[in-house]
């Protein structure tokens, strides 16, 4: 996974555009969210906000489709590194909320 800085353990922060972004890190905490889900290779995602991709990856892991929603487009380069190596994630770059 691409880092775009830590400002404190666990989480790194990204543009202010609309408000502060934060992003979760710890591999953990993001495995347990996805795993709470409950998902399966039949269903699929919307994530709005998928930030630099971490539980994208997680989420895509256990779903057959992943929809993922952004609107920073400076988080390109980070989003197309970490998912590369997935073809159920389609990323959608949009407006703000």
């Amino acid at each position: 996974m691409l880092e775009l800085g830590n400002n404190c353990d666990g989480i790194i922060s990204g543009q202010e555009t609309v408000g502060p972004e934060f992003f979760l890190l710890d591999k953990g905490i993001l495995a347990q969210l996805a795993a709470a889900a409950e998902l399966s290779l039949t269903d699929t995602v919307l994530e709005i906000g998928p930030g630099s991709g971490n539980l994208t990856v997680e989420l895509a892991r256990r779903a057959g489709a992943v929809i993922a929603v952004e609107t920073d487009r400076d988080l390109e380069p980070v989003l197309a590194a970490n998912l590369s190596e997935f073809d159920n994630i389609q990323v959608i770059w949009g407006g703000t909320f």
